[in-house]
């Protein structure tokens, strides 16, 4: 009797044994799982753009925008021809173009606008007539602006015809130079909208969209 009383006290034994094991066990799962604080840093959007030019040289206007900001953007740009009948004013592609128009057409001023075409990273207006109920004024910038990169040139040159220039220039009495004071004055107003997803698309439908759902929470600036 005394074999099979020894016999069950370490059966019992090792089934505690087994026990303890399993409730080590389950305590070393529980302990591996327990959940972690854990940190999530967020950027807020920093939507930073601005109008440059460059006005060097006669009838020189090159005009683009800058992303001085941390967010890429889309970016739309308007131009404002104060002094001028709209009638008056014709944009052309090149310098050369925008000459012998004027040479034919000396009433007329010429916008060298090389980049509105239909193309990645260039310029677009809706529309062709500006009569036309879907034709906002806005050249809108096909393409991205990544953070600390630039538009290409939305416009190259102002090329004034000979007899609209002498109507446009008044005479300083005081230094009898003759200028453009107050009488004729070309304006750069352009505004930038967060560009969100990790893949935005470029094409012009994707930009006026951007710029409708936005809603009016855009940047704007504006150049004389």
């Amino acid at each position: 009797m005394k074999p099979l009383f020894k016999t069950k006290r370490m059966c019992i034994a090792t089934l505690l044994a087994l026990v303890m094991v399993v409730a080590v066990g389950a305590t070393l799962a529980l302990m591996a799982s327990s959940p972690q604080f854990l940190t999530n840093t967020f950027a807020a959007a920093d939507v930073d753009t601005e109008v440059d030019e460059n006005t060097d040289g006669a009838n020189v206007k090159t005009v683009w925008v800058e992303n001085n900001g941390k967010s890429p953007v889309y970016v739309r740009a308007r131009i404002m021809v104060s002094g001028v009948d709209p009638k008056q004013i014709e944009i052309v592609d090149s310098e050369e173009e925008a000459e012998k128009e004027a040479v034919d057409n000396p009433t007329m001023l010429f916008l060298v606008m090389p980049n509105v075409k239909d193309e990645a990273n260039c310029w677009q207006q809706v529309g062709e007539d500006i009569s036309k109920d879907n034709k906002d004024g806005f050249y809108y910038y096909l393409g991205v602006l990544q953070p600390g990169t630039s538009t290409s040139n939305l416009m190259t040159k102002v090329i004034i015809g000979d007899k609209l220039r002498d109507s446009l220039l008044v005479k300083d009495e005081e230094t009898g130079k003759t200028d453009f004071v107050d009488t004729f004055n070309i304006t750069i107003y352009h505004e930038s909208v967060l560009a969100i997803g990790d893949a935005p698309g470029t094409s012009l439908n994707d930009v006026v969209t951007a710029f409708n759902t936005a809603d009016g929470n855009t940047t704007s600036s504006t150049t004389p």
